[in-house]
């Protein structure tokens, strides 16, 4: 930026200041990404995310067909079924069910289900925002401090200690082998 666009910026925010305030209150979706909840595991945060961004915003949205015990309740839960929010996220069924299961566990979300007159399991799902401000990072800094991406040890490499053939590929010990390293 130059010195003069610099010196321009300045004049603005001075004449202007409303306009440069951070804003107080952030949307469920950009607390989310703003947390240090789920770092490392970007699958966990889009979820996250989806559950957030997709559910009800006020009581006149339209609400499934099915008539749910809890339709007088639906703002701010997400009814999207989980086939479709695997296909949302473009990953598999199972790896949703069990992000979903950890999101409960973790309290980070509520889940209520119930069952339609055909007896068809349904689930809902209610992002915790008090959570979400308990996990805020002090700073949005890329140098800001973060937890390890992996367990001390976990990263520990075999591959050096096993045997390749002249190809690079991986080779079993031989009795002989065996009896060397001994």
């Amino acid at each position: 930026m130059s010195k003069e666009a610099f010196a321009k910026a300045q004049e603005i925010k001075k004449a202007n200041p409303e306009l440069f305030r951070s804003q107080e209150e952030h949307s469920l979706a950009r607390k989310i990404t703003d947390s240090n909840l789920y770092d490392w595991n970007a699958t966990a945060r889009f979820l996250l995310t989806q559950l957030a961004v997709l559910a009800m915003r006020n009581e006149e949205a339209s609400y499934p067909d099915a008539e749910s015990p809890f339709a007088d309740e639906k703002t701010g839960w997400c009814w999207m079924s989980q086939k479709k929010l695997a296909l949302k996220i473009g990953k598999s069924l199972s790896t949703v069910e069990k992000l979903i299961e950890r999101f409960v566990n973790d309290g980070v979300i509520l889940e209520r289900t119930w069952k339609d007159d055909n007896n068809t399991p349904h689930a809902e799902y209610f992002v915790v925002e008090k959570m979400l401000d308990a996990h805020q990072r002090p700073s949005q800094r890329y140098d800001q401090e973060r937890p390890a991406r992996y367990e001390d040890g976990s990263r520990k490499g075999t591959a050096a200690s096993q045997r390749r053939n002249s190809r690079g590929k991986f080779t079993k010990k031989t009795a002989v082998q065996e009896e060397d390293d001994e």
